[in-house]
């Protein structure tokens, strides 16, 4: 560890050095701030040296000061590519609403406890064996990462999971199998649709005007996506952790919720999904479609400014700053520079994406998925532009987000894994043996997919 932060502090003198003296590569002074700033970004993400949404908040001041055309004085005249009032609006970014329209839903649910409802009337038709709850658990847990943050659901689903635990012997197997099942489920449900994971609105940002993806589109294909893999970790985890209780009995409390307070959220849960999935009827994006919850819930007083400070902002804050990275590599010509570096012109588009497929596994495993789809979706953007080919741009970038999504072998992979790494009933190999297992299996799949439909 101390090698490593070492490294890392010395990667950050050599981003600070070229920051301030851009001319020490070969680039345009703008170009060489930016590289420092991706630099210095990419270290800081991987190293945790600060908080990784501290991590966005740095890359978008670093922008404003360095980069913007009301940057500082004498920096300007060596040009400055970003407008300072485009680097700040990422911080209201159309991905950031939509999240935080996720954000109100999961909060509203969990306040009333309305999550355990749902979640009782759901988990009752699986019955009382063992490994067919497990069963409901994955499917309740990945229904609900569909349209939260899995982060949220994962912490709900691990609440609701403890009467599960407490009707099992200490020394039956399963007990970890239940426990790695929600991560799982959570990590591979957000596959699912756009908002189900930070990577699939980010894929959703650099898609061109050309090439559309609707709400239902994108669920076309992540959900046979998401019942295929939610079936072979189903399947896995009761292979490793055979359940040897023959029946349990679910003893989970159903609360009563104020009739007007159920009316408000149900009506208006089933009407944001329902919106969400007819976007091509009715005009409304999903961007647009968020924003009617996370009003209705607040004018009506469903929740109120003490739940404004319970949401994940440092998840908006990382993506924010994530989003301005992308444009600034972008509108700096620094993406189109280090493409220059790979040699694109003797490799085919499937070779390229197997090569950042390959990439992208191996950052998401070890740093935020989040922060490997925004350091790299513009790399493969501008990459795919080259070939001159709309319907290659929309696989490309779908691919390589659910690859991000697919990073999940280790405790520090995903905030679900963390969560459920936090409870000390589990550990890394147990992680390792369950997420890289799936994960292995999820880049093979989807990189073959994204071969076969180049």
């Amino acid at each position: 560890m101390a090698k490593i932060n070492i490294a890392s502090w010395l990667a950050v003198l050599f981003s600070v050095i070229l920051l301030l003296f851009p001319s020490l590569s070969s680039l345009e002074a703008y170009q060489g701030r930016m590289l420092a700033i991706m630099i210095l970004a990419v270290v800081l993400w991987i190293s945790e040296l600060i908080p990784v949404y501290a991590t966005g908040l740095l890359i978008i001041c670093l922008q404003l000061i360095f980069l913007s055309d009301r940057g500082l004085k004498w920096l300007v005249d060596d040009g400055a590519p970003l407008a300072y009032q485009d680097v700040m609006a990422n911080f209201a970014s159309p991905i950031v609403i939509l999240f935080l329209g996720g954000f109100s839903l999961a909060s509203a649910a969990n306040k009333y406890k309305i999550d355990r409802i749902m979640a009782h009337s759901l988990l009752k038709p699986f019955g009382t064996r063992p490994r067919f709850i497990m069963l409901g658990m994955m499917v309740i847990t990945a229904l609900f990462s569909m349209f939260m943050s899995n982060t949220a659901t994962t912490a709900m689903m691990l609440a609701i999971l403890s009467p599960v635990l407490a009707g099992l012997p200490e020394d039956e197997p399963s007990r970890k199998g239940f426990l790695l099942s929600v991560p799982l489920a959570a990590n591979v449900g957000g596959i699912g649709t756009p908002i189900g994971t930070p990577p699939n609105a980010v894929a959703l940002k650099y898609l061109s005007a050309n090439t559309p993806i609707s709400f239902g589109s994108w669920m076309a294909f992540g959900i046979p996506l998401v019942i295929l893999f939610l079936t072979l970790g189903w399947w896995w985890l009761n292979t490793l952790y055979k359940p040897a209780t023959p029946r349990l009995e679910l003893k989970i409390e159903r609360p009563k919720v104020r009739p007007r307070v159920a009316m408000i959220f149900y009506g208006t849960f089933a009407s944001t999904i329902f919106l969400w999935l007819t976007s091509a009827f009715h005009g409304l994006n999903s961007y647009i479609v968020a924003s009617i919850p996370l009003t209705i819930f607040f004018a009506t007083g469903i929740l109120d400014k003490g739940d404004i400070k319970k949401f994940n902002w440092e998840v908006l804050w990382l993506i924010a700053g994530g989003i301005a990275l992308g444009q600034g590599m972008a509108d700096s010509g620094l993406s189109q520079k280090l493409i220059e570096l790979i040699p694109t012109a003797a490799m085919s588009i499937a070779l390229l994406l197997i090569v950042f497929s390959a990439l992208a596994y191996l950052m998401a495993n070890f740093i935020s998925n989040t922060a490997t789809a925004n350091l790299l979706l513009p790399l493969v953007a501008t990459v795919v532009t080259g070939f001159q080919a709309d319907d290659s741009m929309a696989v490309a970038l779908v691919q390589i987000a659910l690859v991000c999504s697919f990073g999940m072998a280790f405790p520090i992979s995903t905030p679900p894994n963390a969560l459920a790494y936090s409870t000390g009933l589990i550990d890394s190999r147990d992680l390792l043996k369950t997420g890289g297992f799936i994960s292995v299996l999820g880049l093979i799949f989807v990189t073959a997919m994204g071969y076969l439909l180049l």
